[in-house]
Protein backbone atom coordinates (compact mmCIF):
# COMPACT_ATOMS: atom_id res chain seq x y z
CA UNK A 1 0.00 0.00 0.00
CA UNK A 2 2.90 2.30 0.71
CA UNK A 3 4.05 2.01 -2.72
CA UNK A 4 0.91 2.54 -4.25
CA UNK A 5 0.21 5.60 -2.52
CA UNK A 6 3.80 7.08 -3.24
CA UNK A 7 3.34 5.88 -7.42
CA UNK A 8 -0.37 7.63 -6.88
CA UNK A 9 1.73 10.75 -6.21
CA UNK A 10 4.26 10.66 -7.92
CA UNK A 11 1.68 10.12 -10.80
CA UNK A 12 0.01 13.05 -9.53
CA UNK A 13 3.14 15.79 -9.46
CA UNK A 14 3.84 15.07 -12.95
CA UNK A 15 0.45 16.03 -14.10
CA UNK A 16 -0.73 19.30 -15.71
CA UNK A 17 -3.97 20.77 -16.05
CA UNK A 18 -4.70 22.81 -19.65
CA UNK A 19 -7.78 24.40 -17.72
CA UNK A 20 -6.84 24.63 -14.08
CA UNK A 21 -8.77 27.23 -13.37
CA UNK A 22 -12.05 25.26 -14.11
CA UNK A 23 -11.10 23.15 -10.85
CA UNK A 24 -12.59 26.02 -8.91
CA UNK A 25 -15.69 24.85 -9.26
CA UNK A 26 -15.21 22.33 -7.00
CA UNK A 27 -14.97 25.06 -4.30
CA UNK A 28 -19.06 25.75 -5.32
CA UNK A 29 -19.98 21.88 -4.72
CA UNK A 30 -19.14 22.67 -0.78
CA UNK A 31 -22.31 25.22 -0.25
CA UNK A 32 -24.10 23.20 -2.76
CA UNK A 33 -23.62 20.05 0.04
CA UNK A 34 -24.58 21.99 2.65
CA UNK A 35 -27.78 23.16 0.72
CA UNK A 36 -28.72 19.72 0.12
CA UNK A 37 -27.98 18.39 3.77
CA UNK A 38 -30.05 21.68 5.45
CA UNK A 39 -33.11 20.95 3.02
CA UNK A 40 -33.18 16.78 3.92
CA UNK A 41 -32.96 18.09 7.28
CA UNK A 42 -35.90 20.51 7.35
CA UNK A 43 -38.21 17.97 5.20
CA UNK A 44 -37.35 15.13 7.98
CA UNK A 45 -38.32 17.42 10.24
CA UNK A 46 -41.64 18.81 8.79
CA UNK A 47 -42.98 14.79 8.38
CA UNK A 48 -42.23 14.36 12.10
CA UNK A 49 -44.47 17.69 12.96
CA UNK A 50 -47.24 16.11 10.58
CA UNK A 51 -47.39 12.44 11.35
CA UNK A 52 -47.31 11.10 14.57
CA UNK A 53 -43.79 8.80 16.15
CA UNK A 54 -45.03 5.41 14.89
CA UNK A 55 -46.84 5.90 11.82
CA UNK A 56 -43.61 7.83 10.78
CA UNK A 57 -41.08 5.29 11.71
CA UNK A 58 -43.98 3.06 9.76
CA UNK A 59 -43.65 5.59 6.33
CA UNK A 60 -40.29 5.28 6.35
CA UNK A 61 -39.22 2.05 7.50
CA UNK A 62 -38.70 0.73 3.79
CA UNK A 63 -36.33 4.03 3.14
CA UNK A 64 -32.41 3.77 3.86
CA UNK A 65 -30.63 6.56 4.65
CA UNK A 66 -27.18 4.85 4.23
CA UNK A 67 -28.51 4.44 0.68
CA UNK A 68 -29.72 7.94 0.25
CA UNK A 69 -26.30 8.96 1.67
CA UNK A 70 -24.04 6.88 -0.43
CA UNK A 71 -26.46 8.21 -3.62
CA UNK A 72 -25.48 11.73 -3.01
CA UNK A 73 -21.97 10.72 -2.70
CA UNK A 74 -21.38 9.11 -5.53
CA UNK A 75 -23.01 12.42 -7.46
CA UNK A 76 -20.85 14.42 -6.03
CA UNK A 77 -18.06 12.11 -7.37
CA UNK A 78 -19.07 12.29 -10.66
CA UNK A 79 -19.68 16.11 -10.26
CA UNK A 80 -15.88 16.09 -9.22
CA UNK A 81 -14.44 13.79 -11.99
CA UNK A 82 -16.43 15.87 -14.80
CA UNK A 83 -14.78 19.10 -13.07
CA UNK A 84 -11.65 17.61 -13.60
CA UNK A 85 -12.05 16.37 -17.08
CA UNK A 86 -13.08 19.78 -17.85
CA UNK A 87 -9.64 20.88 -16.59
CA UNK A 88 -8.02 18.86 -19.38
CA UNK A 89 -5.61 16.68 -16.92
CA UNK A 90 -1.69 15.91 -19.36
CA UNK A 91 0.80 14.20 -17.88
CA UNK A 92 4.19 12.92 -19.66
CA UNK A 93 5.82 13.97 -22.75
CA UNK A 94 6.16 12.35 -26.33
CA UNK A 95 8.92 13.27 -29.28
CA UNK A 96 7.24 12.95 -32.82
CA UNK A 97 8.73 13.92 -36.44
CA UNK A 98 6.12 15.80 -37.85
CA UNK A 99 6.30 17.14 -41.41
CA UNK A 100 5.83 20.87 -41.49
CA UNK A 101 3.90 22.40 -44.63
CA UNK A 102 3.71 25.82 -45.65
CA UNK A 103 3.61 28.59 -48.36
CA UNK A 104 5.87 31.49 -48.75
CA UNK A 105 4.20 33.86 -51.49
CA UNK A 106 6.25 37.31 -53.14
CA UNK A 107 3.48 39.59 -53.77
CA UNK A 108 5.09 41.48 -56.87
CA UNK A 109 2.98 44.73 -57.41
CA UNK A 110 2.88 47.25 -60.26
CA UNK A 111 3.22 50.55 -59.20
CA UNK A 112 4.04 52.23 -62.52
CA UNK A 113 2.49 55.47 -63.68
CA UNK A 114 -0.19 53.20 -65.78
CA UNK A 115 -1.73 51.79 -62.88
CA UNK A 116 -3.45 55.00 -62.40
CA UNK A 117 -6.01 54.99 -64.82
CA UNK A 118 -9.28 55.03 -63.51
CA UNK A 119 -10.89 52.45 -66.41
CA UNK A 120 -12.04 50.52 -63.45
CA UNK A 121 -13.10 52.13 -60.18
CA UNK A 122 -11.69 54.15 -58.44
CA UNK A 123 -8.31 53.08 -60.15
CA UNK A 124 -6.41 50.60 -61.07
CA UNK A 125 -4.23 51.17 -58.25
CA UNK A 126 -6.88 51.35 -55.69
CA UNK A 127 -8.78 48.43 -56.92
CA UNK A 128 -5.50 46.35 -57.46
CA UNK A 129 -4.85 47.03 -53.51
CA UNK A 130 -7.73 46.39 -52.29
CA UNK A 131 -8.21 43.10 -53.90
CA UNK A 132 -4.73 42.00 -52.03
CA UNK A 133 -5.73 43.52 -49.21
CA UNK A 134 -8.62 41.04 -49.11
CA UNK A 135 -6.78 37.83 -50.34
CA UNK A 136 -4.44 38.96 -47.46
CA UNK A 137 -7.31 37.94 -45.04
CA UNK A 138 -7.37 34.83 -46.89
CA UNK A 139 -4.10 33.97 -46.12
CA UNK A 140 -3.75 33.04 -42.49
CA UNK A 141 -0.55 30.95 -41.06
CA UNK A 142 1.35 32.03 -44.70
CA UNK A 143 4.48 33.48 -45.18
CA UNK A 144 3.65 37.00 -47.36
CA UNK A 145 6.24 39.26 -48.75
CA UNK A 146 6.03 42.52 -51.34
CA UNK A 147 8.09 43.77 -53.75
CA UNK A 148 7.51 46.89 -55.88
CA UNK A 149 8.06 47.73 -59.37
CA UNK A 150 7.83 49.51 -62.40
CA UNK A 151 10.91 50.47 -64.24
CA UNK A 152 12.98 48.86 -61.19
CA UNK A 153 11.81 46.91 -57.89
CA UNK A 154 12.58 47.61 -54.48
CA UNK A 155 11.93 44.83 -52.12
CA UNK A 156 9.33 46.52 -49.11
CA UNK A 157 8.80 43.18 -47.07
CA UNK A 158 10.24 39.97 -46.86
CA UNK A 159 8.00 37.07 -46.45
CA UNK A 160 6.51 37.06 -43.04
CA UNK A 161 4.01 35.98 -41.14
CA UNK A 162 2.72 39.72 -39.89
CA UNK A 163 0.31 40.60 -42.79
CA UNK A 164 -0.47 43.75 -40.34
CA UNK A 165 2.66 45.49 -41.50
CA UNK A 166 1.96 44.19 -44.78
CA UNK A 167 -1.42 45.77 -44.92
CA UNK A 168 0.13 48.95 -44.22
CA UNK A 169 3.00 49.19 -46.79
CA UNK A 170 0.33 47.86 -49.31
CA UNK A 171 -2.02 51.22 -47.99
CA UNK A 172 1.08 53.34 -48.85
CA UNK A 173 1.81 51.35 -52.67
CA UNK A 174 2.09 54.54 -55.19
CA UNK A 175 4.66 55.38 -58.41
CA UNK A 176 6.55 57.19 -55.53
CA UNK A 177 7.60 53.57 -54.11
CA UNK A 178 10.63 52.99 -56.88
CA UNK A 179 13.26 54.97 -58.41
CA UNK A 180 12.53 54.89 -62.24
CA UNK A 181 9.50 54.47 -63.82
CA UNK A 182 8.00 52.04 -66.79
CA UNK A 183 6.85 48.08 -66.34
CA UNK A 184 10.07 45.85 -66.23
CA UNK A 185 9.02 42.18 -65.27
CA UNK A 186 12.04 40.36 -65.17
CA UNK A 187 13.60 42.60 -62.83
CA UNK A 188 10.32 41.98 -60.39
CA UNK A 189 11.02 38.22 -60.90
CA UNK A 190 14.75 38.48 -60.30
CA UNK A 191 13.98 40.11 -56.89
CA UNK A 192 11.59 37.88 -55.77
CA UNK A 193 14.02 34.92 -56.70
CA UNK A 194 16.85 36.57 -54.79
CA UNK A 195 14.55 37.04 -51.81
CA UNK A 196 13.72 33.63 -51.93
CA UNK A 197 17.42 32.66 -51.63
CA UNK A 198 18.18 35.03 -48.86
CA UNK A 199 15.14 34.44 -46.25
CA UNK A 200 12.71 32.01 -45.59
CA UNK A 201 11.88 28.64 -44.79
CA UNK A 202 15.18 25.85 -45.16
CA UNK A 203 13.78 23.02 -47.03
CA UNK A 204 14.96 19.79 -44.67
CA UNK A 205 13.78 16.47 -45.15
CA UNK A 206 10.53 16.93 -43.20
CA UNK A 207 9.83 19.78 -45.06
CA UNK A 208 7.25 20.77 -47.59
CA UNK A 209 7.10 24.47 -48.76
CA UNK A 210 5.74 25.59 -51.98
CA UNK A 211 7.31 28.61 -53.13
CA UNK A 212 4.90 31.20 -55.42
CA UNK A 213 4.89 34.52 -56.65
CA UNK A 214 1.98 36.74 -57.46
CA UNK A 215 2.08 39.25 -60.35
CA UNK A 216 -0.23 42.66 -59.65
CA UNK A 217 -0.02 44.52 -62.51
CA UNK A 218 -1.50 45.54 -65.68
CA UNK A 219 0.16 43.77 -67.91
CA UNK A 220 1.59 46.14 -70.04
CA UNK A 221 5.59 45.36 -69.91
CA UNK A 222 8.05 47.77 -71.45
CA UNK A 223 10.78 45.47 -71.50
CA UNK A 224 12.10 41.94 -72.76
CA UNK A 225 13.07 38.67 -71.13
CA UNK A 226 10.43 38.89 -68.48
CA UNK A 227 9.17 35.61 -69.94
CA UNK A 228 12.89 33.49 -69.72
CA UNK A 229 12.55 34.76 -66.77
CA UNK A 230 10.14 33.03 -65.43
CA UNK A 231 10.56 29.96 -66.77
CA UNK A 232 13.72 29.87 -65.12
CA UNK A 233 11.78 30.43 -61.74
CA UNK A 234 9.22 27.36 -62.82
CA UNK A 235 12.15 24.96 -63.26
CA UNK A 236 13.20 25.69 -59.56
CA UNK A 237 9.78 25.04 -58.41
CA UNK A 238 8.42 28.63 -57.94
CA UNK A 239 4.67 28.55 -58.96
CA UNK A 240 4.16 32.02 -60.62
CA UNK A 241 0.27 33.32 -61.22
CA UNK A 242 -1.22 36.82 -61.87
CA UNK A 243 -3.55 39.28 -60.98
CA UNK A 244 -4.80 41.40 -63.96
CA UNK A 245 -6.61 44.84 -63.74
CA UNK A 246 -8.02 47.06 -65.59
CA UNK A 247 -9.87 46.90 -69.37
CA UNK A 248 -8.51 45.96 -72.69
CA UNK A 249 -10.19 49.34 -73.50
CA UNK A 250 -8.05 51.34 -71.68
CA UNK A 251 -7.83 54.75 -69.92
CA UNK A 252 -6.13 57.77 -69.82
CA UNK A 253 -3.30 58.11 -66.82
CA UNK A 254 -4.60 61.36 -64.75
CA UNK A 255 -2.58 64.48 -63.52
CA UNK A 256 -3.61 65.42 -60.51
CA UNK A 257 -2.40 67.82 -57.82
CA UNK A 258 -1.50 67.28 -53.94
CA UNK A 259 -4.72 68.07 -53.03
CA UNK A 260 -6.10 65.29 -55.43
CA UNK A 261 -7.76 68.47 -57.83
CA UNK A 262 -7.51 66.78 -61.71
CA UNK A 263 -5.10 69.08 -63.52
CA UNK A 264 -4.85 66.77 -66.91
CA UNK A 265 -3.98 63.72 -68.09
CA UNK A 266 -0.19 62.42 -69.18
CA UNK A 267 1.04 63.03 -72.10
CA UNK A 268 4.02 61.40 -74.32
CA UNK A 269 6.96 63.17 -75.53
CA UNK A 270 5.18 63.91 -79.00
CA UNK A 271 1.80 65.64 -76.60
CA UNK A 272 -0.32 62.80 -77.05
CA UNK A 273 -2.29 62.19 -74.61
CA UNK A 274 -1.38 58.53 -73.02
CA UNK A 275 -4.14 55.88 -73.60
CA UNK A 276 -3.00 52.55 -71.56
CA UNK A 277 -4.50 49.32 -72.10
CA UNK A 278 -4.40 46.55 -70.10
CA UNK A 279 -3.00 43.16 -71.88
CA UNK A 280 -4.74 40.80 -70.09
CA UNK A 281 -2.14 37.56 -71.96
CA UNK A 282 0.93 38.63 -70.03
Amino acid sequence: WDDLWCNLLLEGALMRFESAHALNWIWFLIPLAGVIWFRLKQRRKRMQNVFKTEAFQFLTASVSRSKQRWKYVLQFLCLILMIVAYARPQKGKAIEDVKSEGIELMILFDVSNSMLAEDVKPSRLQLAKSEVMRFLNLASGDRVGLIAFAGSAAMLSPVTPDKSALKMFIESLGPEAVSTQGTEFRKALQEAFDAFQRGGVDRGEDTVLTRAILIVSDGEDNEPGALETAKALVKEGIHIFSMVVGTQKGGLIPVRDARGVLRGYRKDPSGQEIMTKTDGTV
